[in-house]
């Protein structure tokens, strides 16, 4: 019979918090940088064939968008999960970012199936993929590296 889940400390819950805290900001940063790697061309033509006025600023509307896309995301679907899996059992880095892949691909996937979009944007998933990985990689190293929460404290 498996233990009941554990409460965590108000340090360890900050640790959590702070973790989670960080995600729209870290989402933002890769996006921004991403947008020129993924999002652009080799010609700076954008993923549907138009040239930006001005790639900065085309690479701050998307970082702003994946922000608040990723403070939804991170408020209604990994506070919870999170919460729900740390206090059940140990969290490895390679756990976490196969979260942050599903996760950061969230908003593709539903976008897809709600609004019919094209399975075939290779460019946007390898987007999604890098914002979540990177975000999950920021929460695992802030929140997770080293502690075991599904155990007490003591133990």
């Amino acid at each position: 019979m498996k233990a009941p889940p554990r409460t965590l400390t108000q340090l360890e819950a900050a640790r959590v918090v702070l973790g989670l805290v960080v995600q729209p900001f870290v989402t933002a940063a890769v996006a921004f940088f991403g947008f020129f790697l993924l999002m652009l061309d080799g010609t700076g033509r954008t993923l549907d064939g138009s040239f930006p006025p001005s790639p900065i600023e085309a690479a701050m509307s998307v970082a702003a968008v994946t922000a608040f896309l990723a403070a939804a995301i991170t408020l209604l679907g990994v506070s919870p999960a999170v919460v729900w899996i740390v206090r059940r059992r140990r969290v490895t880095l390679t756990q976490a970012l196969f979260f942050g892949l599903g996760f950061g691909n969230l908003p593709i996937v539903l976008a897809t199936l709600f609004f019919g979009g094209n399975w075939n944007l290779l460019r946007t998933h390898a987007f999604a993929s890098l914002t979540g990985v990177c975000g999950a990689a920021a929460f695992w190293l802030i929140s997770i590296r080293g502690r075991d929460f599904s155990r007490d404290p003591g133990v």
